[in-house]
Order: structure tokens, then C-alpha cells, then sequence
């Protein structure tokens, strides 16, 4: 048995039109409508706030990381500014400054790079 006919909310008007017990067809549209849209509505606004909370969250935990990061290589740049002949760490990438002559102008190019 159909959900619609179990609840009965639905009849048939007179010109055979489908609508809600008790309405004509302009109150059963504006009926329905009106579930249809505020349904949308509060999902729509439920998502906005959870999308919200979201970017919230992700922008704490970027700012987090960021500061660590940020830390981390100046602590790494003052150990080279007191010990220059300190090695690159594992994981972090360089990158070869070459320079070469072209027309008369020296041109600095970016090569070799690789991350370990």
C-alpha cells in the first residue's frame, strides 16, 4: 500500500485535480512549495554552518601550522647564521642557483632541484 494512501493525505478535487485534504489546488501548491523550501532552506543553512565550522577548523589548524613551520626555519636560519657549514635536513628541498652569461646580461636560472 502507497505511503499516500496510508496517510491519506491526498484526495481528488472535482475537476480530478490531486490535492490535500480540506485545500483547493493554489493551497495545496502553496502547501507544498512551502515544505519543499523551507526543507531546502534549513538544509542549506545547516550546511552553511557546518562548512563554516569547517573552515574554521582548517584555518585554526593552517595558523598552527604555519607558526610551527615558520619557527622551525628560523630556528634552522639562526643555526646557519652561527654555523654556516651546517647541512640541509632530510625532507627539505634545494635547489642549485646557477648563473650563465646571455647577451651581455647574467641570468640566474633555478635547476637541479630535488627534494630528499
Amino acid at each position: 500500500m502507497a505511503k499516500e494512501t496510508f496517510t491519506r493525505r491526498w484526495t481528488t478535487d472535482a475537476q480530478g485535480n490531486r490535492v490535500l485534504y480540506g485545500l483547493t489546488v493554489e493551497e495545496t501548491a502553496f502547501h507544498e512549495a512551502y515544505l519543499r523550501t523551507r526543507t531546502t532552506a534549513e538544509r542549506r543553512q545547516r550546511l552553511r554552518e557546518e562548512l563554516k565550522a569547517r573552515r574554521l577548523r582548517f584555518l585554526e589548524l593552517h595558523d598552527k601550522h604555519e607558526l610551527d613551520r615558520r619557527q622551525a626555519a628560523l630556528a634552522e636560519a639562526e643555526k646557519r647564521t652561527a654555523d654556516p657549514d651546517i647541512t640541509e635536513p632530510k625532507g627539505s628541498c634545494q635547489f642549485q642557483q646557477d648563473s650563465a652569461q646571455a647577451g651581455g646580461q647574467s641570468v640566474t636560472n633555478k635547476s637541479g632541484g630535488f627534494c630528499e
